[in-house]
Order: C-alpha cells, then sequence, then structure tokens
C-alpha cells in the first residue's frame, strides 16, 4: 500500500473549500489538527465528529503562553466541546 505522507494543501474558494476538505477527511488515514483561535477549527472539529473520523483525529494544543497563540489558556475548559475530553 502506497500512503503519500503530509498535509494536504490548494488554493481554493470561499465557495469549494469545504466540500475540498470534507473529501480530503474522508479520504486521510490520520488527521491532525492544531488548535486555534478561529471559527473554522471549531466547523473542522464539528465536521470530523458528524462524519464519523474521530477513530483517526488527533488534536494537538499549541504550549500555554506560545507566541503563535497569544492569551491561548493551554487547559480543556477553555472550549466547551472539550470540557469533558479526557486528558
Amino acid at each position: 500500500m502506497n500512503c503519500p505522507l503530509g498535509a494536504a494543501r490548494a488554493s481554493l474558494s470561499d465557495s469549494e473549500w469545504q466540500g475540498t476538505v470534507t473529501d480530503w477527511m474522508a479520504r486521510a488515514t490520520l488527521l491532525i489538527v492544531m488548535i486555534g483561535r478561529t471559527h473554522w477549527i471549531d466547523w473542522e472539529l464539528r465536521r470530523i465528529i458528524e462524519l464519523g473520523h474521530t477513530d483517526k483525529l488527533i488534536i494537538v494544543f499549541p504550549r500555554s503562553g506560545d507566541r503563535a497563540f497569544p492569551g491561548f489558556p493551554g487547559h480543556r475548559s477553555a472550549d466547551p466541546m472539550l470540557k469533558n475530553a479526557s486528558p
């Protein structure tokens, strides 16, 4: 089995990106999501859950105080979706 490694990347219009990302989610062996502070992360996580892809999901949290995420609390209570998540 030949599995290419790496993140999928493309320049997509506003009208086509969600369909393309949903297709990538279905075809991917592994989904790695870096939690950020945009509403699109919420859309991606909800879509992964709706489509039943949580068995191939890894969520990466930035370090608390990371410059790329200033003010990111760095704990589960920061997001109601994650408050019941296992450590």
